[in-house]
């Protein structure tokens, strides 16, 4: 039986190299289906290209994940999002093959992690496998009907490294407050962000992490009211869209990296771009 298996290439055990590589493959092969289970999702921006031109295909796309892993370049790629606050798992489905491994759809873990995993091919010894794997795969999906349709989000003609006056944004926009503010959110709810170097804000950069001061809104300690409890909510809400402009230059999308929490009375929200 072990020489069996030997000859046949429908199972195979993979490593770090591997895994990344077969992954794309899996992906690139998908013809009518593709499901991508894992805890935590940050794609790297190849793979991002790659699932985008599969759902142009008319591939379905369906994501599961846990509801903090969720964030705003998902709705270009997900055909349905299915949260599930305990996975743990991590598996990579299509009609033609499924992985089993322990990367999670994350950049950092691609990059600079070392994992393994199961190739399973519906073929051969790998076909009864195979069907194994759909079943738990399909229980996890569950009911589509009960999972949210992302949200399609506006596509804004902006240029990274371009200066806009606040008129153009406010027509792109169609901003709910038209005075001078840090914080602005546009009619669809997307969050502006505006920073400049003659402020007296000091908005701080660590570690690629921009520690971005949030809106005054009176004497003493600040609230979360207004800009700062929009800007507050996108962290738990990963589908809000936030745009960086620094002296009205457009720097890219934004995502609240980590926690906002008060320092000496001010909001602080940790901020990191998304472009790359």
């Amino acid at each position: 039986m072990l020489n069996l298996f030997k000859k046949d290439t429908s199972i195979k055990f993979i490593t770090t190299q591997a895994t990344n590589f077969f992954l794309e493959e899996l992906i690139t092969q998908a013809e009518q289906r593709l499901i991508l289970i894992s805890p935590f999702i940050k794609l790297h921006k190849k793979l991002i290209q790659l699932l985008e031109a599969k759902r142009n295909e008319g591939v379905t796309i369906i994501i599961v994940c846990r509801e903090q892993a969720v964030n705003s370049h998902l709705s270009k790629i997900a055909s349905h999002l299915v949260i599930n606050p305990n996975l743990h798992a991590k598996c990579y489905f299509t009609e033609k093959a499924s992985l089993i491994t322990s990367l999670n759809l994350y950049e950092f873990s691609q990059v600079n992690n070392d994992e393994m995993g199961i190739l399973i091919r519906n073929k051969g010894y790998g076909k009864s496998l195979h069907a194994d794997v759909a079943s738990e795969v399909t229980r996890l999906v569950g009911d589509l009907s009960n999972s949210p349709t992302p949200k399609q989000l506006p596509n804004y003609p902006l240029k990274i490294g371009q200066k806009y006056q606040l008129e153009q944004l406010d027509k792109l926009f169609n901003f709910d407050f038209k005075g001078r503010s840090g914080i602005k959110q546009a009619a669809d709810g997307s969050i502006v962000l505006f920073s400049y170097s003659s402020s007296s804000y000091e908005n701080k950069v660590k570690a690629g992490v921009i520690y971005y001061q949030g809106q005054n809104t009176g004497q003493g300690k600040q609230k979360l009211i207004y800009g700062n409890k929009a800007l507050y909510d996108a962290y738990t809400d990963k589908s809000l869209q936030i745009y960086l402009f620094s002296n009205n230059i457009f720097k890219g999308l934004a995502e609240v990296a980590e926690k906002p929490a008060q320092e000496n009375g001010k909001w602080i929200f940790p901020l990191r771009l998304t472009n790359s």
